[in-house]
């Protein structure tokens, strides 16, 4: 016959420990699940931050050109149909660009959006001069192939850059409710990139694609397949 004392000091029966070992390895499964998740994504605002970098550095690479190859140098106006500002320096080819093929609309002076004649897109970006050249560019240092990586201004690789993708899209746009549409005059909508039966001489009497404002959007891809987007607005100046 047992006393109270050895009740009391009596220890686990064995399906006590066998239901505690289960509550402790699913908890434990469930704490090592949670820590390998932080572990692998710990790394993610670094990655962030690093491709936010490198979107920005080619984004003011960009805006460091001319919004178009025939703009004057230090600025000016360009014809460009819808609400363009007329700029003498730029008639008749007078600036390189060709002789006005409409003059009820003089809008041959914008160029359609991507690269320009005697441009080529395996040359460095340094003599790209105008920001539209830069449509297209696609920068890929996850695809394996070393052809299209990350590269400065000067085409030089980018060597410590990572496993990123920048990827740049130019194109014309206009103010929604500028042109007697409805919408905020602070959101822009795409208008067209100037080029084959979109070109001004072609449709200016319906509103021309052609517009005095240069959307540019630069995309970086992480490692861990995360977009960073920017975008600006260049004005025609």
């Amino acid at each position: 016959m047992f006393s109270k004392t050895e009740k009391t000091r009596r220890g686990f029966t064995l399906v006590e420990t066998v239901i505690f070992i289960l509550v402790l390895a699913i908890g434990a499964a469930g704490i090592m699940t949670l820590y390998q998740n932080v572990l692998s994504r710990g790394g993610d605002p670094l990655l962030r931050h690093k491709g936010l970098v490198l979107a920005q550095d080619l984004m003011d690479e960009i805006l460091s050109k001319r919004w178009d190859e025939h703009t004057p140098n230090g600025g000016g106006g360009l014809d460009a149909c819808t609400g363009g500002l007329k700029d003498g320096r730029n008639d008749a080819g007078a600036s390189g660009n060709s002789v006005d093929c409409d003059p009820a609309c003089n809008d041959d002076d914008a160029s359609p959006i991507g690269l320009d004649a005697g441009e080529s897109a395996t040359e460095a970006r340094r003599n790209w001069n105008d920001v539209d050249d830069y449509d297209g560019l696609d920068e890929n240092n996850q695809n394996g192939s070393t052809a299209d990586d990350l590269k400065d201004s000067r085409g030089n690789v980018m060597s410590e850059a990572g496993a990123y993708r920048r990827r740049v899209a130019v194109s014309y746009v206009m103010i929604a409710g500028g042109d007697g549409s409805s919408g905020s005059p602070y959101r822009f909508a795409v208008a067209g990139d100037g080029r084959g039966g979109q070109d001004p001489d072609n449709s200016c009497g319906s509103g021309s694609p052609r517009t005095n404002f240069k959307q540019v959007v630069v995309t970086v891809t992480t490692p861990h397949n995360e977009d960073i987007r920017l975008v600006s607005i260049r004005g025609n100046y």
